[in-house]
């Protein structure tokens, strides 16, 4: 059957740009091969490991996984193929996978050419933005051949991001920010796909733009006076507590959002929950200006 895709949708435009994919009409002798589901994944990042979960791809269809990957809760029989961030090409060959998923971010070009050269059909993703991420999953379920719940879980996304959209107060700027005064600051980039969301949603987001989080001293932070600062549970409390960010909007006003470390981390299957856990929390915050 073919994939439903939400009307509601449309407003992330659906553009399949994959790089590293076979297609799944090649010809040989001019005949063109019968279609055949990818349905057996070895996932390369948690990120694509949660992914694949909501694209239709049941617990036995992830054969090969991180030591990182915690979510969902069927990963148990998946072989551990990474380590840290090395690859182990030889576990990988043995697994056979119908396709290896990878994060264009995580590894170099070199390692992703070597899963090539295994004569592996490798996908690599890039998760920056919203339209990125759906067409991920739209492309997952689509190759699985068959209809999944990826359109309900779209239609969640896509509510999350209204809703935030709907509490953003006009002209936010807003910072993302772990860590505490003892271990130091970081700040995600605008580059992400939260970033890309916040954006989308009205808001300005602050962070540089370099793709990750990098370190930031509370007197750039301060440069960047941000309204409302999305953080970790957790972490909230020792940011208000900091004699050195009072200055700081977010901090002065206590427009502090928590938000589960495992959620805001992760470009994967809980983006939905992310958004609209922020949008509550922003939802939560009295008006920034005057207040």
């Amino acid at each position: 059957m073919r994939l439903k895709v939400s009307p509601a949708l449309v407003a992330f435009p659906i553009l399949l740009t994959f790089t590293g994919c076979q297609q799944s009409d090649q010809s040989i002798g001019g005949q063109a091969r019968k279609f055949e589901p990818v349905r057996e994944y070895v996932s390369l990042s948690p990120n694509t490991t949660e992914i694949l979960s909501v694209a239709g791809i049941s617990g036995p269809g992830l054969i090969g996984k991180t030591d990182s990957c915690n979510y969902p809760a069927t990963l148990a029989q998946a072989a551990v193929v990474v380590k840290g961030t090395t690859p182990n090409f030889e576990l990988i060959t043995q697994l056979n996978p119908q396709r290896v998923i990878v994060e264009a971010d995580l590894y170099s070009e070199a390692t992703i050419q070597k899963l090539k050269d295994l004569k592996l059909d490798v996908m690599v993703v890039n998760l920056k933005t919203a339209e990125e991420y759906a067409n991920t999953i739209i492309k997952i379920a689509s190759d699985a051949g068959g209809e999944t719940s990826t359109s309900e879980y779209l239609d969640r996304v896509y509510g999350g991001f209204s809703l935030l959209k709907g509490n953003m107060p006009e002209g936010a700027k807003i910072a993302v920010i772990i860590g505490d005064p003892t271990t130091g600051y970081m700040i995600q980039s605008k580059n992400t796909l939260l970033g890309d969301y916040l954006t989308k949603a009205g808001a300005t987001d602050v962070g540089p733009d370099t793709g990750k989080f990098e370190p930031i001293t509370a007197e750039k932070l301060i440069t960047l006076n941000p309204d409302i600062i999305l953080t970790k549970i957790g972490d909230g409390e020792k940011i208000i507590k900091d004699p050195s960010l009072k200055s700081v909007p977010a901090v002065a006003k206590g427009h502090i959002v928590g938000v589960d470390p495992d959620i805001l981390l992760r470009d994967g299957a809980r983006v939905d929950k992310l958004l609209e856990g922020i949008a509550t929390g922003i939802g939560r915050i009295a008006t920034i200006k005057g207040n």
